[in-house]
């Protein structure tokens, strides 16, 4: 009987062990197979990522000529070799720079360098085309660079975290010689240097003024430095170009707000952007941003834009002010004619820029300053034939009193032949300008 029992029992434990051994086995070979599935779902994920990094000719023409169809239809074939083969440099992305960074990539632009001392912090995450929280603390350019390459793995871009000056700005610029240069820096100390560096360097530059205290997109312009009056980072500008380099506003056109300037913006214009307590409205530093890369593309496309305004004081809507302006504008192409057939003075030379023209002109209450007369044939002409041409030696005269004058050869003569008391108005005058 306990024999009978003992089988019984030894046949149980047959079983129980039977059931064990088949339990491992089935959950060995299920876990084997979950880890093959999970190694080849890696693979596959690997597989899928690949192209990103590595295309061949082909596949990067097809997919860029995809992603840049309506590109292609605008810029045609040949303006879009030349956006694709272009390097551009951008000096400074924060929260206008890195919306034209971001447009430019977008647009086919393959080589860039972006150059900013800052990191991201919370302050600019309302107004950055690129950061997001988690960015806070990162170099900027870092950041910007991450998102580029989300955007377009194949564009070739070298991030910077520096300052530039012009210690800086050979390695920083000049460095592969850029076809275009980029000015989104807030210090107006640092915006001159960089004009002046690439006037030196004879490097195509385009600048902007920051985006404090405006609102209205409608007020977004673009001209010459030279023609903007009544602005105060302008005038800024101007005077500490002049005060260090002693030389001609250089031709570079600003992107800039018309918006009339309130006291409180008269305050805070030039100062560093990057002061957390500037009033900045969040949608214009975007659009700058967007009108400066509509600007570098269709320069470089060669198929430039022409603006049909005329830009030199904020109140645009007075007719007598623009009829001014279009005067003095012809009154200093007559002149700049007059310097060059006259005195063989080279264009480079007539170092006298829109400022000071303006100010002869409102000096002598854009009326003769030898009789008082008014006409159309007014123009500019050189007061002591003897001295260079200079904003000191600038009068204004109508067509009879120039010919009269073309033929004082010396100071002397020129003293002799007018009145005393129109020659010491005259003279007078001139040492205000």
């Amino acid at each position: 009987m306990e024999n009978v029992r003992l089988g019984q029992i030894s046949e149980y434990f047959q079983f129980i062990l039977i059931g064990i051994s088949i339990s491992l086995l089935y959950h060995y070979f299920l876990k084997k197979d979950i880890n093959t599935a999970n190694k080849n779902k890696e693979d596959n994920i690997k597989t899928e990522k690949q192209p990103l990094t590595e295309y061949s000719f082909e596949q990067e023409n097809i997919i860029v000529r995809e992603q840049l169809k309506r590109n292609y239809e605008f810029f045609k074939d040949e303006g879009m070799s030349i956006i694709k083969n272009s390097f551009v440099v951008i000096v400074g992305v924060g929260g206008i720079g890195s919306h034209a960074l971001m447009t430019l990539v977008r647009s086919g632009i393959h080589k860039m360098r972006i150059i900013d001392h800052n990191n991201v912090d919370s302050s600019i995450l309302s107004r950055h085309a690129f950061a997001y929280l988690d960015d806070i603390g990162t170099p900027i350019v870092d950041t910007c660079k991450s998102y580029i390459n989300k955007i377009n793995p194949l564009i070739v871009i070298e991030n910077l975290k520096a300052s530039f000056n012009l210690n800086t700005a050979n390695e920083l610029i000049l460095k592969e010689n850029p076809n275009y240069v980029i000015d989104c820096l807030s210090s107006a100390e640092a915006k001159v240097d960089l004009m002046y560096f690439c006037k030196l360097n004879k490097l195509k530059l385009l600048s902007c003024f920051n985006a404090t205290g405006k609102k209205d997109p409608t007020c977004i312009r673009v001209t010459e430095l030279a023609n903007i009056q009544n602005n105060s980072i302008a005038t800024n500008i101007k005077s500490i170009y002049k005060q260090k380099y002693d030389q001609t506003i250089p031709k570079v056109n600003i992107v800039f707000s018309i918006e009339p300037e309130t006291t409180s913006n008269n305050e805070i214009n030039g100062i560093n952007e990057t002061n957390e307590n500037l009033p900045i409205f969040a949608s214009i530093p975007a659009i700058i941003g967007q009108a400066i890369a509509s600007i570098t593309l269709t320069d470089l496309a060669k198929v430039p834009i022409e603006f049909n305004y005329d830009i030199l004081d904020n109140n645009t809507n007075n007719k007598e002010q623009t009829k001014g302006i279009s005067e003095l504008k012809l009154y200093i192409e007559k002149y700049e004619k007059y310097e060059t057939r006259i005195f063989k003075t080279k264009q480079e030379d007539i170092n006298i820029d829109f400022d000071d023209y303006y100010k002869v002109l409102n000096l002598f209450n854009g009326v003769s300053s030898i009789s008082s007369l008014t006409g159309n044939k007014m123009q500019f002409i050189r007061w002591n034939p003897e001295d260079k041409c200079s904003k000191n030696n600038i009068i204004l005269a109508t067509s009879s009193e120039l010919n009269k004058h073309l033929k004082l050869k010396t100071y002397k003569e020129v003293k002799d032949f007018y009145e005393k008391d129109v020659f010491d108005k005259i003279e007078n005058v001139l040492k205000l300008v």
